[in-house]
């Protein structure tokens, strides 16, 4: 692949919801590649520069930055997948409206905070009630769901807690408490979590009708 080449398909990639950035080293220096809703940013040991100031650390590193050209593609993919996703008619009424918000191109509250909030409030209660169910069957159990949307889903049981574990994000139900859940602050992985969600539920549902039909322990 040539310089050009290489410049032309990074320029193609883009996000709107947030920014994904990759860096290698090369001759001594730290080269950063940013894509941001406003555009593609470099930078050279953290000063901004412009994408033709690579040319001499690409000659010599042509595979580093084939890897981050694949890396970067990859994920702004993984950004597009999760929006249209997120956004389909099927998908709309289960958004929580800080996202919708974030989809519109409005800002719900300054940060990420607000969003993971009410992903958060989403997960406990529409996931509260198969978790309770699938509690009380066995004492201890660790279980690994068929990786699905980037990620790869766990389900364990230790004494009285239930913790599912979808990524980065993770949701705990505690026999006679209130669920506890902590979602990640990556906007991206939110964002593929919404798209999920409904199979996640599917998930653990089809999950609990097949271990419910096993010799029960005994109380």
């Amino acid at each position: 692949m040539k310089y050009r080449e290489w410049m032309e398909q990074i320029s193609k990639q883009k996000v709107e919801l947030s920014e994904i950035s990759e860096s290698l080293y090369a001759d001594g220096h730290s080269i950063t590649v940013s894509i941001k809703p406003k555009g593609v940013e470099a930078e050279i040991d953290g000063k901004e520069t412009y994408l033709g100031y690579l040319r001499p650390f690409f000659t010599h590193h042509k595979d580093e930055f084939a890897a981050m050209l694949e890396s970067i593609v990859e994920r702004c993919q993984a950004i597009s997948v999760a929006s249209e996703i997120a956004t389909s008619v099927a998908a709309y009424d289960s958004i929580p409206e800080a996202v919708i918000e974030r989809l519109k191109g409005n800002d719900p509250g300054g940060n990420v905070d607000l969003i993971r909030a009410s992903l958060e409030k989403k997960a406990r209660k529409e996931l509260w009630k198969v978790l309770a169910n699938i509690e009380p069957i066995f004492d201890e159990f660790a279980f690994a769901f068929p990786p699905f949307g980037d990620y790869e889903m766990e389900l364990t049981k230790s004494g009285h807690n239930l913790t599912l574990q979808w990524g980065n994000s993770t949701i705990i139900y505690s026999r006679g408490l209130e669920p506890r859940s902590s979602i990640t602050d990556n906007l991206t992985e939110m964002l593929l979590f919404v798209g999920n969600f409904e199979l996640i539920k599917f998930q653990l549902a089809d999950f609990y009708q097949k271990i419910s039909q096993l010799p029960r322990k005994n109380r």
